[in-house]
């Protein structure tokens, strides 16, 4: 439980926006847009399936008001326009109620502004700016072509516990071995 905290919050936030103004039967229906092949596939596929264990706990507890939760994912390829045609595909055809995603701050911007005209909430992190990665000392190195990827744990009063710096983004950490991080900084602060 202690483990998907973040995720649930976010999530959750989201959902009570729209499950107020809906009918308790009907399901909150949530289109996940992120990038499922290519360099940053490995992170968010992981992304994904802490998103889908947040899901079933919350599932398992009634939903979100009495609505279950119910979701569609697309790959947006880390391509902007791509992120733009699926959160289209997923608000116009499969009719959902909320969009997450992106990790691309370029994509993340394109859908929050067509979320915005559409009336859909939008949780994502558009970040041209590169603010949370200044925050967190995470460097911008045109030489390797984007940003390295930084993997964090960060306590409650915001110092971050644990940091893992990546060469690629296939230098990243498994969820498993995050979750186990965190296990061990539970157990120390007890």
């Amino acid at each position: 439980m202690k483990r998907v905290v973040l995720l649930l919050a976010i999530v959750v936030s989201g959902l009570l926006l729209v499950a107020s103004s809906a009918l308790a039967a009907k399901a909150i229906k949530i289109g996940v847009i992120d990038a499922y092949t290519g360099g940053a596939a490995p992170m968010c596929i992981d992304n994904l399936n802490g998103f889908k264990m947040a899901v079933n706990e919350i599932n398992a507890k009634g939903g979100v008001l009495g609505s279950k939760i119910e979701y569609v994912t697309r790959d947006d390829k880390f391509k902007p326009d791509v992120s733009l045609a699926m959160a289209k595909e997923l608000v116009m055809k499969e009719k959902v109620d909320i969009l997450i995603g992106t990790i691309s701050s370029a994509a993340a911007l394109a859908v929050s502004d067509f979320a915005k005209k559409e009336k859909i909430p939008f949780i994502g992190l558009p970040d041209p700016d590169h603010s949370v990665a200044r925050m967190y000392r995470q460097e911008v190195n045109l030489f390797k072509l984007g940003r390295m990827p930084l993997n964090c744990v960060i306590d409650s009063k915001g110092y971050v516990r644990f940091a893992h710096y990546g060469s690629s983004m296939s230098d990243i950490p498994s969820n498993e071995e995050l979750l186990q991080v965190i296990d061990e900084l539970n157990a120390a602060s007890h």
